[in-house]
């Protein structure tokens, strides 16, 4: 008698069925879109799944928000800063930076790391961690970003870098919430080039 081969063997129990990119695409959406007051139920209307099997996939809704801020920083976030260590000059990086926030990629307007941010009450102690690593994470290349441009006098060398960087990421912050309220992208990309 031969052994069955673990190529054609079935795993025990029911399919699994849950799509964890796809809910994770629409936890990403939703809170980016309509802010992070939607409900891990709405949530799980939206991606078609259960409540308990976005929790069994994520544990709960802390890891939910953890794991969909991650993808945002992967999907959005990295390319930001991929242009910010361009070796372009300042103004050349700094309109760029512009533009991504300001529309032209086929993204919803807004930001999902300035949602979270401004709602605090919101999150559990582990999407609250990510959520300022992520945020220090922005305002360090922001500061590097600006730390060179000092340094190749393509900005004011008087000017704390660390300080700058802050400055630069509350007005790309500013800039993408200006967007997500609706204002015209002309308009806006033309104060933030002030």
């Amino acid at each position: 008698m031969t052994e069955p081969s673990s190529a054609g063997a079935r795993s025990r129990g029911r399919p699994k069925t849950f799509d964890r990119d796809r809910a994770l695409e629409v936890a990403v959406r939703a809170w980016w879109v309509d802010g992070p007051q939607v409900s891990v139920n709405e949530l799980a209307r939206r991606a078609g799944v259960s409540k308990a099997g976005l929790y069994r996939e994520f544990g709960d809704e802390d890891g939910l928000v953890a794991a969909a801020l991650d993808r945002y920083r992967t999907e959005v976030l990295l390319p930001r800063f991929d242009a910010m260590a361009s070796d372009d000059p300042f103004p050349v990086v700094l309109d760029r930076l512009i533009v991504l926030a300001t529309g032209g990629a086929d993204l919803p307007d807004g930001c999902l790391l300035a949602n979270l941010r401004a709602a605090p009450d919101r999150l559990g102690s582990s999407s609250a961690q990510r959520v300022a690593e992520v945020g220090d994470e922005q305002r360090s290349h922001l500061t590097a970003f600006f730390a060179r441009a000092a340094s190749r006098a393509e900005a004011n060398r008087d000017i704390d870098a660390v300080e700058a960087g802050a400055f630069l990421d509350a007005q790309l912050t500013f800039v993408l919430l200006r967007m997500a309220w609706g204002d015209p992208p002309d308009v806006v990309r033309q104060h933030a080039r002030l």
